[in-house]
């Protein structure tokens, strides 16, 4: 699959991906495969991120053809979802807009500064998730040391 475009009539965009970032069999069935095509998008003045990462899921079911032993792909599932940096989803009005910008907006045929600005987006997204994982941690280890510390009074205090 090389073009995933949606059409709405005098104007058509474009969010398939150069690469497909990946494909796997779908439990509970091993004849089911979901595959993951995705874009980032502009979201300047929509979004306080600017950007957002557009994901396309296809689910196929595999089918066999038993008189002539062909395989058939058949398209079971079919879905769209926009997440921020943060990769929480974008829905309502926001999700509009953003498509809205999408269809305006040209697709890149330099394969370079597409892979230049994917890399960028993946690492800005990899360390806001650090981040978040940094001071879960902190806040983990600050009611850690809250209990020891109550648990300690208590004794103290009994004693």
């Amino acid at each position: 699959m090389s073009t995933i475009a949606v059409d709405r009539g005098e104007a058509m965009a474009n969010f398939s991906s150069w690469v497909h970032p990946g494909v796997q069999r779908h439990w509970p069935m091993d004849k089911d495969f979901l595959v993951r095509f995705g874009s980032v998008l502009p979201a300047k003045d929509i979004l306080s991120c600017h950007v957002v990462e557009c994901i396309l899921m296809v689910k196929f079911q595999m089918l066999e053809d038993d008189n002539n032993g062909h395989v058939h792909l058949k398209l079971t599932q079919l879905s769209m979802q926009l997440e921020d940096m943060e990769s929480a989803h974008v829905n309502g009005r926001n999700s509009l807009m953003v498509l809205k910008e999408a269809l305006s907006c040209r697709r890149s045929k330099n394969y370079s500064a597409v892979l230049e600005s994917c890399n960028l987006y993946s690492k800005v997204r990899t360390e806001i998730k650090e981040e978040k994982m940094r001071n879960e941690s902190r806040i983990d280890r600050l009611c850690i040391l809250s209990g020891i510390g109550a648990f300690i009074t208590f004794w103290y205090c009994i004693l």
